[in-house]
């Protein structure tokens, strides 16, 4: 159940507009509230063909971003709400924690469907460290260390899903030193943070993320910390998702060298820090996106 619900972002719009789910979509209206609330703005690519009558849409989206980044050749007006954020306080509330002890593996990295650059990402990694002793699993396949004993995830290979994303695999996740994170989707100028990162952040995991430009900076706007004093973050302000897988996996490398035991307490209190936010911290970020939502259809 999401701790803090869409229902309130309904009650606001339905008054004022026609609300169109993005996954059962029609094109009978010219003003409307496209419900794309668990989706970034990559999935907009594929729906704005069908909406050819559109005059101007409110986008309810998951994601959120300038509307200068992001031209759809149409007049929109950006509703964000937090889904996945919101979805994970409940969880977080009641996870295990994460353990600073000598771990089996190195890292993990969970990545699902088949969906560009992650076939390119995933052929990076496995170069760049042939000796495998990490879990790395894609498309339901384990590429490096046997995972299944350790992962309560089931996967299929027509298509990866993990059940309403709120799946919480915390005995693989604390069997490695630190998560490497592929996000939904790192080509879109947009910040949609998912249960990729949310599970590492609700038990307090190391990671570091491939994800969209400023990925990181979007995390510390919503009170989070993140992992300075283990590695340099400038790769996340390159531009090219290209050059920042590369940079990326470049601080990759001194992680699967660091001694973790000399960072413990540091670890720690990030790991406190980020529960804490979960528990007490994110109502702010509901009332923004809340508070925005209620001044944008007052002008409708």
């Amino acid at each position: 159940m999401v701790k803090k619900p869409i229902s309130n972002f309904y009650n606001i719009i339905t008054k004022k507009l026609p609300v169109v789910d993005v996954y059962n979509l029609t094109d009978e209206h010219d003003v409307f509230c496209l419900d794309m609330h668990m989706e970034s703005s990559i999935i907009l690519k594929s729906v704005l063909p069908k909406l050819k009558n559109a005059k101007k849409i409110f986008l309810l989206s998951g994601a959120s971003w300038n509307k200068s980044s992001i031209d759809i050749d149409i007049d929109y007006e950006l509703i964000p709400y937090s889904h996945w954020l919101y979805a994970w306080i409940g969880i977080a509330d009641k996870a295990p924690y994460y353990k600073f002890e000598p771990k089996p593996h190195k890292f993990c990295s969970l990545i699902g469907k088949d969906r560009w650059p992650r076939e390119m990402f995933v052929a990076n990694i496995l170069k760049k460290f042939p000796t495998k002793d990490y879990i790395l699993n894609y498309k339901g396949k384990m590429l490096a260390q046997n995972s299944t004993l350790l992962d309560n995830i089931t996967l299929s290979e027509k298509e990866v899903v993990h059940k309403q994303g709120l799946n919480l695999p915390f005995d693989l996740l604390n069997s490695c030193n630190f998560n490497l994170i592929c996000e939904t989707d790192v080509t879109q100028l947009d910040f949609f943070v998912t249960e990729k990162t949310l599970r590492s952040l609700a038990i307090g995991q190391p990671f570091i993320v491939y994800g969209p430009y400023n990925f990181n900076k979007g995390l510390q706007q919503l009170g989070f910390k993140t992992y300075e004093n283990l590695y340099d973050t400038n790769f996340d302000n390159i531009t090219s998702y290209t050059l920042r897988a590369e940079g990326l996996l470049k601080r990759v490398s001194k992680l699967f060298e660091l001694d973790w035991s000399k960072h413990t307490w540091q670890l720690q209190d990030i790991q406190a820090h980020n529960r804490d936010v979960f528990a007490n911290q994110l109502e702010k970020q509901y009332d923004k996106e809340l508070d925005h939502c209620e001044k944008l259809l007052n002008t409708v």
